[in-house]
């Protein structure tokens, strides 16, 4: 007899994938621009490097990492202390009859991959060292949004920004010569981060 698989095997839904993106977002500039009275978080650079949610999404595990790769258990008594202040915050944003709990977690992945990479030059400006690379991807987290200038190819600026649709993760990027694209990349960001957001609308109506 063939046994049963269980509903949820096959992964999060389409659902709580974009779920999890817009608390990840929202999140993410709660605790960039927050100032926090907790003295723990008040100096606290932090950034949301993913949220998964429950099936029924009323737990949201949230995972975090503080730039410059320090450990950030020593944070999350801290940040159980404002997940009410951070949850009242989320609930006017978000499309949900009940606002999830908030469970903070440290994030390994990063530090895991980051020691199994082997760093290529590619070009004078490509980023060499691990802790460069850690604060440049922490930086992208915390923006949503990506720049590659001239690290992979000389002159060429590009600008990456993610977005999920069926359970998947895909990158819509912008590529222009550097010298005529550096002034327009606070445009071009806003632009792209707005058609990703457009993207993962559209799929989701489409499920």
């Amino acid at each position: 007899m063939k046994p049963k698989q269980s509903r949820h095997s096959a992964g999060p839904s389409q659902r709580q994938l974009r779920v999890a993106e817009e608390i990840r977002h929202i999140l993410a500039g709660l605790l960039l621009r927050t100032e926090f009275h907790d003295p723990e978080l008040a100096k606290a650079r932090l950034t949301v490097s993913e949220v998964r949610m429950s099936p029924d999404l009323k737990h949201a595990a949230v995972f975090i990492s503080l730039l410059g790769g320090r450990d950030v258990t020593p944070l999350l008594p801290a940040l159980k202390r404002v997940s009410p202040f951070l949850r009242s915050q989320i609930a006017p944003k978000i499309a949900l009859r009940v606002t999830p709990d908030l469970k903070f977690l440290p994030d390994q992945a990063l530090e895991t991959t980051l020691a199994r990479l082997e760093l290529t030059g590619f070009t004078a400006r490509t980023v060499r060292t691990r802790a460069a690379l850690r604060d440049k991807i922490m930086r992208g987290r915390e923006e949503g949004y990506y720049i590659n200038s001239s690290e992979s190819i000389d002159g060429l600026t590009t600008i990456s920004a993610p977005f999920t649709w069926q359970q998947s993760l895909y990158v819509v990027t912008i590529a222009a010569p550097s010298s005529r694209f550096q002034s327009r990349i606070p445009e071009a960001a806003s632009k792209l981060l707005e058609v990703c957001r457009k993207l993962e609308m559209k799929t989701a109506r489409a499920i």
